[in-house]
């Protein structure tokens, strides 16, 4: 609904603009000037989702550690303590999960938003240790990401780390996974309280397409043999062979990466990284 007002002219002073409410019914009636209908703001967005980390109907840990333990991942609350009994000051919630120190031990968030979108995660979690503990984070079961968590000081003061993530299904799942140290973890991971979720914007139309890089724009590295990894264009074509243009007649942008004169698409044994920088 709107809000509404008429402008009337009033028959004795002559001023016009001022806004009444509508006139009772009776004899006549005012001279109507104008209508004003006042939009009243609609819903922004879905609404932000909070999901506590001790919930178990919407987080679920893996860990086949003993209960006992001080490796085993679990949920610490005051009915729970940890290995050493106790139960860290600041959770909202009262409750929290403390991960362990076995690398594949997993936390899953199981994340139902109103409606399908771009989320930012935010993480709430405490690190009283002296160097970073870092989480893999997979989103529906796509390739995880590291991701830091620095300290924070002490294991009461508790920080936020956040995230962009697509959550692109009715029932999604975002995966905290202890790394090895091969995969850039360490012995032990922080604690986490909850993680919140606001809506930012829609997907994009195809969320497969992220860039695209022309090969010329790559850097050659051919490693310790010889350097004969080029960039073939107009100017540089193929020496011999390449068909009747000598580029091999298959890029809508006359360019290609051969090696030893054969093209790209041949042979793959050597590498081409991109070049740093930002991309636009």
């Amino acid at each position: 609904m709107g809000d509404l007002a008429a402008r009337h002219a009033d028959p004795e002073s002559g001023e016009r603009g001022q806004s009444h409410p509508p006139a009772e019914p009776g004899g006549g009636g005012p001279n109507i000037d104008s209508l004003t209908l006042t939009a009243i703001a609609g819903d922004d967005g879905p609404a932000s989702l909070i999901i506590q980390a001790e919930d178990p109907e919407r987080v679920s840990i893996v860990d086949s550690g003993s209960t006992s333990s001080s490796a085993l991942t679990r949920v610490v609350d005051s009915e729970h303590p940890d290995a050493l009994g106790n139960v860290g000051a600041g959770a909202l919630g009262g409750g929290y999960v403390d991960f362990g120190t076995d690398a594949g031990d997993a936390v899953t968030f199981h994340v139902s938003p109103d409606d399908v979108g771009v989320y930012n995660a935010t993480i709430r979690y405490v690190n009283g240790g002296t160097g970073d503990r870092p989480l893999l984070v997979s989103i529906n079961g796509a390739e995880p990401t590291l991701v830091s968590f620095p300290p924070t000081g002490s294991w009461s003061n508790w920080s936020e780390v956040s995230i962009s993530v697509p959550l692109s299904q009715a029932d999604n799942t975002l995966t905290l996974t202890l790394p090895s140290a091969a995969q850039g973890g360490v012995a032990n991971g922080p604690n986490i309280d909850q993680i919140g979720f606001d809506y930012v914007e829609a997907l994009p139309a195809d969320p497969t397409l992220v860039f695209s890089i022309e090969g010329e724009a790559l850097t050659i590295d051919d490693g310790s043999s010889a350097a004969d990894t080029v960039v073939r264009d107009a100017s540089n074509p193929e020496p011999t062979g390449g068909g009747a243009d000598r580029l091999w007649g298959i890029l809508p942008v006359p360019v290609i990466w051969t090696w030893a004169g054969r093209p790209a698409t041949q042979d793959r044994s050597r590498s081409m990284s991109p070049v740093r920088g930002p991309i636009c």
